[in-house]
């Protein structure tokens, strides 16, 4: 892993941030803010996990799965001139 810079910029109020070891985060000592660094493992492992969920989501669902599965009834026929007395 590469060491990481002893202080860097804030970058809400400009002044200069102390890096802390122990949790491995930098701090503004003036405005209180937190910069914590991103690491690039865990967002890749994340997007494959998210990828490999998706891939068995769709292997193991039935096409056409998100029309109901009930079927229309369809409208009685009527009888020709139904109001017409006989």
């Amino acid at each position: 892993m590469v060491e990481p810079q002893t202080s860097t910029i804030c970058p809400l109020c400009k002044s200069i941030m102390e890096y802390f070891e122990d949790k491995h985060f930098w701090i503004c000592q003036k405005c209180k803010a937190e910069l914590w660094p991103v690491i690039e493992e865990d967002i890749t492992d994340a997007e494959k996990l998210w990828a490999s969920e998706q891939a068995y989501k769709r292997s193991i669902s039935k096409p056409g799965g998100s029309r109901s599965g009930r079927r229309r009834k369809k409208p009685r026929k009527l009888e020709k001139n139904y109001w017409l007395p006989e």
